[in-house]
C-alpha cells in the first residue's frame, strides 16, 4: 500500500512528469490539425480514426474503380480490389482506435504523449529497483529531455515511440515477475510484450534474443510452471493483429510493410527465405 510520505517524496517527480507530458503534447496543441510530415503518420491517423468511428480497415478508392486500374496508390498502403488497406504494422492503429472508441476520436493525438509518461514511469521504477531512488530520478530526467525521445513522442502517430514505451513497461513487469514470483506478473509481462510485438512485429528477432539472454541470466528466479501464463499473455496481445491480418489479407502473419513478407509455414527453405527477407 502506498503511504502518504511516499507520495510527498514523489511529488516533485509527479509534477515533473506532468510538465513533460504538456511539453510532449505541445505539438498536438500548436500544430494545424492533421498536419503530418511522414506517410506513417498519415496512414496511422487515417486508419485509427476509421476504426475508432466503427469503420473497417478497407477504405474505398473510387478513382481506381472509375479508371478500371490502380492509378491512386498512396504510400504505405496496399490496394486490394477497389479498396485501400493499411500496410505495415496494424497493431499501432488498433491500440489507438481502442482508446478512441472508448473515449472519443479527439483523444487519439494524445495517446502517444500519455504513453511517454508510462514509459518514463517504468524507467524510473527499473532504475529505483535495480540501483536506488536517486538513480531512477536521474535516469528519468535524462531520458525525458533526450531529443529523440522528445521528438518521437511529440509526433502522435509515430508507432516507434509507443513500441519503445511498451518495451520499457514490459521490462519492469518482467523484473517484478522474477522478484515477486506470482502468476499475474507473468501474464501482464506477456500481454505488454505481445502488444509491443503487435506495434512493431519486425522487431521480434532481437526482442526474443534480449528476453532469452535476460531469462538465461536469471533462470534460477523463473517459475517455469508459470511460463504458460506468459505465453497466454503474448497470444492475447498479438491475437487482434492476427485476426485483422486474416480478415484483410487472408493470412495470419504479415511482417513489415510488404504483403509479400510473411512468416514461414514449414520447411528449412521457407525459414531461410523469411530470414533473408
Amino acid at each position: 500500500m502506498i503511504k502518504w510520505d511516499q507520495i510527498k517524496k514523489a511529488k516533485w517527480l509527479i509534477t515533473f512528469l506532468l510538465t513533460i507530458t504538456f511539453v510532449y503534447s505541445a505539438y498536438v496543441w500548436l500544430a494545424p490539425y492533421n498536419r503530418f510530415n511522414t506517410p506513417d503518420e498519415v496512414v496511422n491517423s487515417f486508419f485509427s480514426e476509421r476504426l475508432a468511428n466503427g469503420e473497417n480497415l478497407r477504405a474505398p478508392a473510387p478513382l481506381n474503380k472509375i479508371a478500371g486500374e490502380t492509378i491512386v496508390r498512396p504510400r504505405w498502403v496496399h490496394i486490394l480490389g477497389d479498396d485501400i488497406v493499411l500496410a505495415g504494422f496494424i497493431g499501432f492503429s488498433l491500440i489507438l482506435a481502442f482508446f478512441g472508441w472508448i473515449f472519443s476520436v479527439s483523444v487519439l493525438p494524445f495517446i502517444t504523449p500519455i504513453f511517454a509518461i508510462l514509459g518514463l514511469g517504468a524507467l524510473y521504477l527499473l532504475g529505483r529497483d535495480l540501483i536506488n531512488r536517486r538513480a531512477g530520478q536521474l535516469i528519468v530526467i535524462l531520458a525525458s529531455v533526450t531529443p529523440a525521445y522528445w521528438y518521437y513522442h511529440s509526433r502522435s502517430f509515430f508507432h516507434n515511440a509507443l513500441f519503445f514505451d511498451l518495451i520499457l513497461v514490459g521490462m519492469w513487469l518482467w523484473y517484478q515477475a522474477l522478484k515477486k514470483q506470482k502468476i499475474i506478473w507473468y501474464l501482464l509481462t506477456g500481454l505488454i510484450l505481445g502488444l509491443a510485438i503487435a506495434v512493431r512485429s519486425s522487431e521480434i528477432f532481437w526482442l526474443a534474443t534480449a528476453f532469452g539472454v535476460w531469462s538465461a541470466y536469471c533462470y534460477k528466479q523463473i517459475i517455469w510452471r508459470y511460463l504458460p501464463w506468459l505465453i497466454l499473455g503474448l497470444i492475447l496481445g498479438i491475437a487482434p493483429v492476427l485476426v485483422v491480418n486474416y480478415l484483410i489479407y487472408g493470412q495470419l502473419f504479415i511482417v513489415g510493410y510488404s504483403v509479400g513478407i510473411t512468416l514461414p509455414t514449414a520447411g528449412g527453405e521457407s525459414v531461410s527465405k523469411f530470414i533473408s527477407q
